[in-house]
């Protein structure tokens, strides 16, 4: 006869306190980001966070190898078996546990999203019955053990016994995984030569790189630009080091996300020796995030000759941009641009002149002043279009079109993007 279950979640602390949460299905996915049955729009969450599943009578709480843990009754899990009236944190959330075996009502088949400013009841998914089965004997992980473990419990005439138990060991490193299918093998600390044109980190295509990747390329001598694409990157969640330092971030973009142009530091490259490039996961391990980067390459450029009167002129064009930049909000964007350029006139100079050491200091700081305002206007459109707030949305995109003016920088496509897909560019 088939079980029909019904548990439901109460929010007893934390954003939409008080709210319950129905569910009629035998297993439930919680996490951040879409796809799970109940969404939490907490940072300190991870995207696929905790699962709660229906087995053998018994309700069950697991931990996905989430970045910050799951608790229950205030002590951090693994697995656990919940009763009625358990409690379960999970980022800032405290929910009530509630259950019982009850003919299962119908409703609509929606995901729960925890954080929104709308949220209605109704949203939860209930599925059909869940039938009750018994518990079934594990299978191996691919079909060429599972036929060698029928030949360990049967044994044939003529194959001895031992060749089958070296086989069953040796299997797994001979199984070829699918397109896109989880392998056995970890190949993170594995060096990539640049270009590179496949799908790296641990998402569909390449599952093989769960903690970073590692490309090498030689320096020409010049300007050197990274360009990649990149997917399924939380907030600070991937760093980019060159040569052991930490350069620069991975932007934060859920979907892939193309053509994410770089100029790489010159100070920290190396001559005659390859220079190694790492895209590192700061949650993984002991987090199990998805993350990938693709079209992965370098493209170099020889600097200018020694030239410090233009140096010069680029240099006091930036300064008059910068005290400008109330003028114009894409004047910032010019002063850093020209103290870059100050820098390149004066790349091949020996001994370089004080100048070089200005540039470079104002060239980081109105780099840091043009990250803080984007994100500025990018968190400001974000919570604009939770409120429903559309005219503001393209006022804080459009903004940030302004600040800079460049369409070739990640900043400016990512805004332009917004626009499109809100329709929002007229």
């Amino acid at each position: 006869m088939a079980t029909k279950i019904k548990f439901s979640l109460e929010i007893t602390k934390g954003l939409d306190k008080g709210k319950v949460f129905p569910f009629g299905q035998g297993e439930i996915n919680i996490g951040r980001i879409t796809g799970n049955d109940l969404i939490l729009n907490d940072q300190t969450v991870s995207r696929q966070h905790a699962k709660i599943i229906f087995r053998n009578n018994k309700f069950i709480l697991q931990d996905l190898g989430s970045q910050n843990g799951t608790r229950h009754n205030d002590i951090q899990i693994q697995e656990v078996m919940l009763q009625d009236g358990d409690e379960i944190a999970i980022g800032a959330s405290v929910f009530r546990f509630r259950c019982e075996l009850a003919p299962a009502e119908p409703t609509s088949d929606k995901t729960v999203i925890v954080g929104e400013q709308k949220l209605s009841a109704a949203k939860s998914r209930v599925e059909a019955k869940v039938e009750e089965q018994p518990p079934q004997e594990k299978k191996p992980a691919n079909q060429t053990a599972a036929n060698l473990l029928k030949l360990v419990k049967k044994p044939q005439i003529g194959i001895p016994l031992g060749l089958i138990v070296f086989l069953l060991i040796l299997s797994p490193l001979l199984r070829k995984g699918k397109k896109g299918e989880q392998t056995d093998i970890d190949h993170s600390a594995e060096s990539i030569p640049l270009p590179a044109a496949g799908v790296y980190g641990n998402t569909k295509g390449d599952r093989s790189h769960p903690d970073k990747a590692v490309f090498t390329f030689d320096y020409q001598g010049g300007k050197v630009f990274l360009d990649y694409a990149a997917g399924g990157i939380g907030q600070d969640e991937v760093s980019i080091l060159l040569n052991g330092q930490k350069i620069t971030g991975v932007p934060t973009t859920r979907k892939w996300f193309k053509v994410i142009k770089y100029e790489l530091p010159a100070e920290f490259m190396k001559s005659r020796v390859p220079n190694q490039l790492v895209f590192e996961n700061n949650l993984n391990p002991p987090g199990k995030e998805s993350w990938g980067v693709k079209d992965v390459k370098v493209t170099q450029e020889p600097y200018p000759d020694c030239s410090p009167e233009k140096a010069q002129e680029c240099f006091n064009r930036a300064e008059v941009r910068y005290e400008e930049k109330r003028v114009s909000y894409g004047n910032t964007y010019d002063a850093y641009v020209n103290y870059r350029q100050t820098m390149d006139c004066l790349e091949k100079c020996d001994p370089k002149p004080p100048i070089y050491t200005q540039a470079k200091e104002k060239m980081q700081a109105t780099g840091k002043e043009l990250d803080e305002e984007y994100q500025k206007h990018m968190l400001a459109a974000k919570q604009a279009y939770k409120l429903n707030d559309f005219n503001l949305v393209k006022s804080e995109l459009t903004a940030v079109l302004q600040l800079v003016p460049n369409p070739d920088d990640y900043r400016y496509m990512q805004a332009r993007k917004l626009l499109a897909k809100y329709n929002l560019e007229k």
